[in-house]
């Protein structure tokens, strides 16, 4: 049995220790644990889209310095995504994220005036990457790309034909780039969507007036020639008679010294729009120069060359009002060349003996058509 004397010590001791600990407890509370709180509660809110949200204090210790340093670094974010988005909202570039692990795509806000679509929510499947109204031509291609960009290989310069608010297709330029976890694993894709819709129309204006002729709007020289050989690949590749023809008008200084160059430019035009009306669907017409023309047939087989030279032969005789007050009628040579076995022959070759035909009709009498021998 121990007397009082030896124990007050000892019980006196352990309540202190008991008392420093919970105050030591409590004072961890104060300074780590509720900070800490505070902090991870204000982090909270702003990944919630709440960015006024700051840490408050008045201490100077080392929790205020913290919490000073992180409303600094938060009000330094706000800025630059203020900035970002006022970037994005001024231009015409629409950007959008996908993210692989949740699966969820994001647009700009720019987004919806360039195009109609809402989607239901933000999961891929119900995303515009998905759901555009992609070009025909272009669909195919288009999917198989994106099966690609969610394998990780990024869209470079892309280009595809959507359909955009107003119902019009438009030429629009998508690229990405793709971010990657420590693995190497696709994890997120970022990208931007640029209307090139006016340059690449504009372009193609270009294409159009370098290919075709600017009085007859037929093909020009260049291109029938290159339309040609590609038919006689085709040709080939059908195991089908093809024919060329050569048509000449007839006196066609006549009209431009007794009329005028603009009564002459009358009579070409007229004489394109016949054979182009007359050859439209079994094949193509072009201007090789002055007044000559040349005329492709597919299939000579079944779109005869020689019935084709007779309606076109008529049509001009039957004449046009010209703006000087007649109705002229046009004559014209046309010499046919044919290709059913011999597809090595060169396009300037071929053309060259649908000539000397046109030439032996113009010898003979004019206004007809014959056959190379």
């Amino acid at each position: 049995i121990f007397s009082s004397s030896a124990t007050s010590p000892v019980i006196v001791a352990t309540v202190l220790l008991g008392l420093l600990s919970v105050g030591g407890a409590i004072a961890v509370s104060i300074i780590v644990t509720k900070p800490l709180k505070t902090i991870q509660e204000t982090i909270v809110k702003i990944r919630r889209g709440d960015h006024e949200a700051r840490i408050t204090t008045v201490s100077n210790n080392e929790y205020g310095q913290i919490s000073r340093a992180f409303n600094n670094l938060v009000d330094e974010i706000v800025v630059s995504e203020d900035r970002y988005r006022t970037i994005i909202e001024m231009s015409d570039n629409i950007i959008f994220e996908w993210n692989f692990k949740t699966n969820e795509v994001f647009f700009s806000n720019n987004f919806n005036k360039k195009f109609s679509y809402r989607a239901p929510s933000n999961h891929f499947g119900d995303s515009f990457l998905l759901k555009a109204k992609v070009h025909p031509d272009d669909l195919e291609r288009y999917r198989s790309d994106l099966d690609q960009l969610e394998k990780g290989k990024n869209f470079e310069r892309n280009e595809y034909r959507i359909k955009n608010i107003y119902g019009d297709f438009i030429w629009v330029l998508i690229r990405t780039a793709t971010l990657k976890d420590n693995d190497g694993k696709p994890v997120k894709v970022v990208g931007v969507m640029v209307d090139i819709d006016r340059g690449k129309k504009s372009e193609q204006q270009l294409t159009e007036r370098a290919s075709f002729d600017a009085l007859t709007e037929l093909y020009n020289r260049e291109t029938i020639e290159n339309q040609i050989d590609n038919e006689i690949s085709l040709s080939e590749m059908r195991k089908s008679e093809m024919a060329v023809l050569f048509i000449d008008v007839d006196d066609f200084k006549h009209y431009n010294d007794n009329y005028s160059h603009a009564t002459g430019d009358q009579v070409l035009k007229f004489l394109a729009k016949t054979i182009k009306t007359e050859s439209e669907g079994i094949g193509f017409a072009g201007r090789y120069g002055g007044d000559e023309f040349i005329v492709l047939l597919r299939d000579a087989e079944t779109n005869d060359p020689a019935l084709f030279a007779q309606r076109v032969i008529a049509k001009l005789n039957e004449g046009f009002d010209a703006d000087i007050g007649e109705r002229l009628t046009v004559s014209v040579s046309i010499g046919i060349a044919l290709i059913k076995d011999n597809y090595n022959t060169r396009v300037e070759y071929l053309i060259g003996k649908a000539d000397d035909a046109m030439y032996s009709v113009k010898k003979s009498g004019k206004s007809n058509y014959a056959f190379i021998n």
